[in-house]
């Protein structure tokens, strides 16, 4: 579902942006935690 979703939108790079924008429509509250948890780990490891 996740590679026909990316596909659809254009690639990575214009997945990334409908998502961002969809998140600046729906607000940070709707990003569920697990998914919030994703992201922290993922800057949290690029920052070492």
């Amino acid at each position: 579902m996740i590679k026909a979703a990316i596909k659809n939108a254009g690639g990575k790079p214009a997945f990334a942006q409908a998502l961002a924008t969809e998140v600046k429509q729906r607000g940070v509250g709707a990003i569920p935690q697990t998914i919030k948890d994703v992201i922290s780990r993922v800057v949290q490891l690029a920052g070492d």
